[in-house]
């Protein structure tokens, strides 16, 4: 084969090399068409940088598509086209021998392979597009679900939360009514004898002659009951002791605290007659009570 023949079959190749090459960056071509292009590439390595070229294209074309969803029915209807386009325009396969003759025939099969190929390749592309798109969407929804099913699982344990939260202050608020009501019952019961006794225990605090307590009792009877909403709340190591003095001897009738809301109801109940004794007092003392008081009384009533 003499020079110029050899110049020109080799430009032909590289030409059909040059419409193949965009096809093959992006995989759409058969085995047997890509085998094609390998060979082309051995007689035009010039080549081969366009090829990097369009690689290069195809990968970043990828990853700076916008999310767009296409309309549902553009699969379909580009497959049918390409099935249309298959029927019309493509004859049975038949072996080709790449030689002399076939890079020499005629310009118009050619030219219509080339359109297939291109047809095929922006196909498949739009279909790999498509699939991407789908599938982030789709990744997308389901990470909304999650975190909503996420937040549903949090306001339900909250709900949860305040049901028994109320379940606890209406058992509590039952427990503090119930309460009242008993204290409210012994006092009524205490007040409507017709004997009532009553005195006030002063404060020794230097505040006046404030009551901060009264004790009720029936004449005559050695129980009775003390009475305050004046007392103040005291540390959990400390207690209230109610004494009774004889002479100069106190002697404990005794210890109690406030109720939750403030109240004393606390029951008195002596050996003796209450009127027997010369005095009754409160003091501080140590959680559990003393034998003596170890402080000066915070209020104090002669009897």
């Amino acid at each position: 084969m003499s020079t110029p023949e050899r110049n020109q079959n080799q430009s032909t190749a590289c030409d059909e090399l040059h419409d193949l090459l965009p096809a093959y960056a992006i995989g759409a071509l058969d085995h047997a068409e890509a085998e094609h292009v390998r060979t082309l590439l051995q007689e035009c390595p010039e080549q081969q940088a366009e090829l990097d070229d369009y690689i290069a294209l195809s990968g970043a074309l990828y990853e700076r598509i916008e999310p767009v969803a296409p309309p549902v029915e553009l699969h379909d209807r580009l497959m049918e086209q390409i099935r249309q386009q298959k029927a019309d325009t493509v004859p049975p396969r038949q072996p080709v021998a790449f030689h002399e003759n076939n890079a020499q025939g005629s310009s118009a099969p050619r030219s219509n392979q080339r359109l297939l190929k291109w047809g095929l390749a922006i196909a498949a592309m739009l279909a790999i597009i498509s699939n991407l798109m789908w599938s982030s969407q789709l990744n997308n929804a389901q990470q909304t679900i999650s975190n909503l099913n996420g937040e549903l699982d949090e306001t339900r344990q909250t709900l949860s939360d305040l049901e028994t939260e109320y379940a606890q202050y209406v058992a509590a608020s039952t427990n503090v009514n119930q309460q009242l009501q008993n204290q409210q019952q012994d006092i009524v019961q205490l007040i409507s004898v017709s004997n009532l006794e009553r005195v006030a225990l002063a404060s020794t605090g230097g505040n006046g002659e404030a009551a901060l307590a009264t004790l009720l009792w029936e004449q005559g009877a050695s129980s009775g009951r003390l009475i305050s909403t004046s007392l103040p709340d005291l540390p959990a190591n400390e207690t209230y002791q109610l004494w009774v003095i004889s002479g100069e001897q106190p002697i404990s009738a005794g210890v109690f605290n406030r109720d939750e809301n403030g109240i004393v109801t606390f029951p008195v109940s002596l050996t003796d007659d209450i009127t027997t004794f010369e005095a009754i007092a409160i003091s501080v003392e140590p959680e559990g009570g003393s034998d003596a008081p170890t402080t000066d009384p915070i209020a104090l009533a002669p009897l």
